[in-house]
């Protein structure tokens, strides 16, 4: 199990478009610092179009490596973190990451874990706005 998810994160940086650990057992169960650790390292993927992280348990710790997946990556069309523990502070560092990204057609975020004030909720809709390939 540990190889394979290895070999996974390997895949994906060399030419895989997909990104998807949304049920990764061995994901969910890391440690903050050790999914720090790997969202960092999926930075680097140029390739990576979609990127789905549905229900891995991310946290606020978590949205700087989130932002520089998203910034870096340019050819990115999907970025799914429904169901994560995500809350104001990480929506402001989100909505930065994608405002304005050029190939950005899908970005979602619902069914958080924690409430989301009004004011987070409104910078991203200012965000996805100026985000010009989104869907909305």
């Amino acid at each position: 199990m540990r190889h394979a998810f290895c070999r996974q994160i390997a895949s994906v940086l060399s030419t895989d478009k997909s990104c998807a650990f949304n049920g990764n057992h061995q994901f969910i169960t890391m440690h903050d610092k050790q999914k720090n650790r790997v969202l960092e390292i999926l930075a680097y993927g140029r390739a990576i179009e979609n990127l789905n992280l549905k229900s891995m348990l991310l946290k606020d710790s978590h949205a700087a490596s989130l932002s520089k997946i998203i910034s870096l990556n340019r050819n990115m069309t999907s970025v799914l973190l429904d169901g994560n523990q995500l809350s104001e502070p990480a929506m402001f560092v989100l909505a930065e990451a994608i405002q304005g990204h050029p190939t950005l057609r899908e970005f979602t975020v619902s069914e958080q874990k924690l409430p989301l004030s009004l004011s987070a909720i409104k910078r991203l809709i200012e965000a996805m706005e100026k985000t010009p390939n989104l869907l909305r």
